[in-house]
């Protein structure tokens, strides 16, 4: 049991649904799905790429400002 959340948890992080865990159990399936999965761009793969494409791969400028997404930019310099 433990495993297939250690699965979970994996293909979760690779930018894939959890459920795919499902597909393991069925015989001929998992190969194919390991086959899909091993030679495919994996999603998260593409959010980085376009991301980095978006401007000058600053993450917080392709998601919006800096306040939208909780982060505080960087005091001036000088600044105590």
């Amino acid at each position: 049991m433990l495993f297939i959340v250690g699965w979970v948890k994996i293909l979760g992080k690779a930018g894939y649904s959890g459920w795919w865990v499902l597909i393991g159990v069925v015989p001929i399936a998992n190969l194919v799905m390991f086959l899909v999965f091993a030679f495919s761009e994996w999603p998260i793969v593409r959010e980085v790429r376009e991301l980095r494409a978006a401007g000058s791969g600053s993450a917080t400028q392709a998601l919006g400002t800096s306040q939208a997404s909780g982060i505080m930019p960087p005091p001036p310099p000088g600044t105590p």
